[in-house]
């Protein structure tokens, strides 16, 4: 196994790890779902700024003011994000409220192209779709590879 493969395999394995385990971490802890993102935000801020700082990436000038509104918009999203989707786990399972954390994105992928005025193009590569071969059936002869098509087909 390549350097590459080996790393991005470990890379992808902890990731898992994290999300799947998060929400079970969130209700157990029994503590109020802002308190949740507050210490999820300072703890993730805290390794971003180690991280940025042994990449040389806190320099002046680096960044533009377009890109740190940009960069702060996001960040204002994803919290609330957060807030959404560990609110949500009082009001279903767990496992329903991430199914529909991680396909939503899909949906109104679909919505939007469905409600559209104009004449969508034929599907392409670079289209919302291209991630759904990861879910068709396999054969004997690819099963093997069908586990790799269905974790790259949920990363992106």
């Amino acid at each position: 196994m390549s350097g590459d493969i080996k790393r991005g395999s470990v890379e992808m394995t902890a990731a898992m790890l994290i999300s799947g385990t998060i929400g079970w971490f969130v209700v157990m802890s029994g503590q109020p779902v802002s308190g949740v993102v507050f210490w999820r935000c300072l703890f993730g801020a805290m390794t971003l700024l180690v991280i940025c700082g042994a990449l040389g990436l806190l320099r002046p000038g680096i960044i533009t003011l377009r890109a740190f509104g940009i960069a702060v918009f996001g960040g204002v999203a994803i919290v609330v994000n957060w807030l959404l989707l560990f609110a949500s786990y009082s009001h279903a399972t767990i496992s329903i409220a991430t199914t529909v954390y991680n396909t939503q994105p899909f949906m109104l992928l679909v919505l939007a192209r469905c409600s559209s005025a104009r004449r969508s193009p034929p599907p392409s590569c670079s289209g919302w779709h291209w991630p759904l071969p990861a879910w068709r059936p396999s054969s004997k002869r690819s099963r093997r590879r069908a586990g790799h098509r269905t974790v790259m087909g949920s990363a992106f």
